[in-house]
């Protein structure tokens, strides 16, 4: 078994609270939902986007994986938290605009 690292093009935060706020060139992503700073009919959630290289995913496809089964993941690490829930979802979305970091 094989382990192949691909690290991301570029990555950045932005904020529904502070909506031209672009935190790209910060070396942490910030995912959060903040329901204290706010009331209860609006959330200061944070949203990370990150970029993949698409010519390095569809060359280690072609040169590795030759008809095996493979698995991915994508290794997020925490830096700070407190009051994690037990359970929480992550939803991952495609994009379908470019962006800039920070």
């Amino acid at each position: 078994m094989s382990i192949i690292r691909i690290f991301p093009k570029k990555d950045t935060t932005i904020y529904t609270e502070y909506p031209k706020l672009n935190s790209g060139i910060d070396a942490i992503l910030d995912l959060s939902k903040n329901e204290s700073l706010t009331n209860a009919s609006y959330s200061a959630a944070s949203r990370i986007l990150v970029e993949f290289d698409q010519n390095e995913i569809l060359a280690f496809v072609s040169d590795f994986v030759n008809g095996q089964n493979i698995s991915s993941s994508l290794g997020l690490y925490l830096a700070n938290a407190s009051d994690i829930p037990v359970d929480y979802t992550l939803e991952v979305f495609p994009l379908s605009e470019s962006w800039d970091m920070g």
